[in-house]
């Protein structure tokens, strides 16, 4: 008679068939669908975390203003954060403050709405267009830097503040302006209103607000109201004209569809890596040479040089320039050079035809001409970097 043991049963039951078979028509299903579940997870982490850029009052980052914001409520401030003008019209009122950033991003007419707000008024880092419409009674030599510099008058603001991360070149023409840090904060009375203007933004920056006298410079300006609306546009504000063209399909989707629709195209890449075969280890084949990087542009500029062709050396400067400016403009991409002067004149502040003639000009004359183009279109890029 066979023995027979006692564990034999349980096994042959765990490992039946019908066990496997079930498990083969369900993990697929589950799979994908712990799949979506982590995709939508992480774009939910990652875009609760983003941050939103230079001056903004949500971004945490180096350039942004969170901290100035979180303290300026911490002494009563209700601070409003005003993405577009209707919602900065919604909540300006005589009794509050407005704070206008990132200018470059209105046009001529969102600038006159703006200008119609009622309350005081603080611009920081203004372009030409923005200084004219919201500060008309203070001019601007130059753009401003961020460089240390004693308040130098007697605005009471500033000389409680002391040192500051400011400098530029303002002035004020209203009887009874006031300019101080060297041009970089003018302030004139108008219309009933305070308006300040600010060369440049840096003591209102997460970075920079632990420096000096940049905190106590940014309370004492922007906590003179119970109220504060920050204007800070995410992206380029157009006008009523310009809105009532016709837009491209993805700019008028609202954001939920294209979450889904980037949620379903990370699961189809996650079940296409699943399902696809296994190929063979990499096999690692030796080149016959090596070329770096460095060694291929000197040897095009030396053929550059050879043969004088400093026009064609000066077109992928200029070439360059555009592949890395046009981002920031907020720009189509079929806009025309006149579009595209006047975008970085607004931003940099300077001329429209100094601009067109540095982008558009003729070719450089000898190897030092071609020198000194490269040295400003660096120039040019930082400004509308930093605008």
């Amino acid at each position: 008679m066979t023995a027979v043991r006692p564990d034999a049963a349980p096994a042959a039951a765990a490992l039946s068939p019908r066990g496997r078979d079930l498990w083969r028509a369900a993990k697929t299903p589950v799979i994908i669908g712990v799949a979506i579940v982590a995709a939508a997870t992480l774009i939910a982490l990652l875009q609760g975390t983003a941050t939103r850029g230079r001056l903004d009052p949500a971004a945490a980052d180096q350039p942004g203003s969170r901290a100035v914001a979180e303290l300026l409520k911490a002494r009563g401030v209700h601070v409003v954060t005003a993405r577009t003008v209707a919602a900065a019209r919604a909540a300006a009122t005589p009794d509050a403050s407005v704070l206008v950033t990132r200018s470059g991003y209105f046009g001529p007419q969102g600038l006159a709405a703006l200008a119609r707000l009622p309350g005081d008024r603080v611009v920081a880092e203004p372009t030409a267009d923005a200084r004219t419409a919201l500060a008309p009674q203070v001019t601007m030599a130059g753009p401003g830097t961020d460089a240390r510099h004693d308040p130098g008058c007697a605005l009471p603001a500033a000389r409680t503040a002391g040192d500051a991360d400011l400098g530029g070149e303002l002035g004020g023409t209203a009887p009874g302006a006031v300019t101080c840090y060297q041009g970089g904060l003018a302030q004139y009375r108008a219309g009933g209103r305070t308006v300040t203007v600010l060369a440049n933004g840096a003591p209102l920056t997460n970075g920079q607000l632990d420096a000096r006298g940049n905190a106590a410079l940014a309370l004492n300006l922007l906590g003179t109201h119970r109220t504060l609306v920050w204007v800070c546009p995410l992206r380029a504000q157009p006008d009523s004209a310009q809105a009532s063209r016709t837009k491209p399909l993805l700019q008028v989707l609202p954001d939920a569809p294209k979450l889904a629709a980037v949620q379903l195209a990370i699961a189809v890449l996650l079940v296409a890596a699943w399902r696809m075969r296994r190929l063979g280890p990499v096999v690692a084949e030796r080149l016959p040479v090596v070329v770096r990087a460095a060694e291929t542009v000197e040897g095009r500029a030396r053929l550059y040089r050879a043969r004088h062709a400093r026009d064609r050396a000066a077109a992928a400067l200029r070439s360059g320039f555009w592949s890395r400016v046009e981002p920031l403009l907020g720009l189509p991409s079929d806009a025309d050079p006149d579009a595209l002067v006047a975008a970085v004149a607004r931003r940099s502040g300077r001329d429209a035809t100094e601009v067109h003639d540095l982008l558009y000009g003729a070719a450089p004359e000898d190897d030092s001409a071609l020198v000194g183009l490269a040295d400003r279109l660096d120039t040019l890029e930082r400004q509308v970097r930093q605008s």
